[in-house]
Formats: C-alpha cells, sequence, structure tokens
C-alpha cells in the first residue's frame, strides 16, 4: 500500500491517478446501471404474477365486473405498479360476459421509464405486457 502512495505521489503518478478516477467513474456506473436493470427485471416477474392472479380471477367470476376491477385495483396497490388490463375471449353478445368453458387471455400493460442520470444521462423508455389466459369456469343465465 505505501509503494501505492509512492508511485501516486510522483509524478509518472498523475496520470495513473487520473485513469484511476475515470476507471472508478465507469465501474460506479455499471454497478448502479446494473441495478435498476435488476429493478426492472423484478417488475417483470410482478407483472406476470399480476397476468395471472387477475386471469384467475375472471376465470372464477366469468364476466368483467366489479369485483374484478377491484382486485386489479388491489393488486396495483400491492405491487405498486400502475398497470392496464385487456381482456380478449368469446364475450356474450358484445357485453361484460364471458362463455361457459370458453378460453380467454388477459393482457396486462406497464409503460415505464429508467436509466442512468448524472454524469451519463441514460434514459430508456418501454412498455410492458405480460399475457395469461384462462377458461371460464362461472356459469351466467
Amino acid at each position: 500500500m505505501r509503494q501505492l502512495i509512492t508511485f501516486l505521489h510522483t509524478k509518472r503518478g498523475d496520470s495513473n491517478m487520473i485513469s484511476m478516477i475515470f476507471v472508478v467513474i465507469i465501474l460506479t456506473t455499471l454497478i448502479v446501471g446494473g441495478i435498476v436493470l435488476n429493478g426492472e427485471m423484478a417488475k417483470l416477474d410482478d407483472l406476470q404474477q399480476i397476468a395471472q392472479l387477475m386471469a384467475r380471477e375472471v376465470a372464477l367470476q366469468g364476466e368483467l365486473n366489479s369485483s374484478v376491477n377491484s382486485r386489479l385495483s388491489e393488486l396495483e396497490s400491492l405491487y405498486n405498479l400502475e398497470v392496464g388490463m385487456d381482456v380478449s375471449g368469446d364475450f356474450i353478445g358484445g357485453g361484460n360476459k364471458l362463455k361457459l368453458e370458453s378460453s380467454f387471455v388477459v393482457s396486462i400493460t406497464y409503460e415505464t421509464s429508467y436509466g442512468v442520470g448524472g454524469f451519463i444521462n441514460f434514459r430508456k423508455e418501454g412498455i410492458y405486457v405480460r399475457k395469461a389466459s384462462g377458461i371460464v369456469e362461472e356459469y351466467h343465465k
């Protein structure tokens, strides 16, 4: 350690000190970027879980009603995400009820913006979509 300090104090060490500072800045940027990216990957897992839970809720309800919307609001609060939901399937007469034993797909959409700011400003915007399917179990007259 003493040799390193002596080397940095010599005239030869000036350019090495500057190089070391740049290396530290680059490594810090990579570490922060990795942490941000890890958080975004965790959001993808959360979105898939929301899609699966909502597909199960729609399958049990058999229709898009206040119970389904309430469950979506609960999940948004639980995961601290604002998402959009779209259900495609075989609806009865163009209404909110799905045909018994028909398949459907729930699409959960989340808009995000992430990145690293400061010395190097990098922002990425994107829309994540996760889907889950199900079969209607509840019969409606």
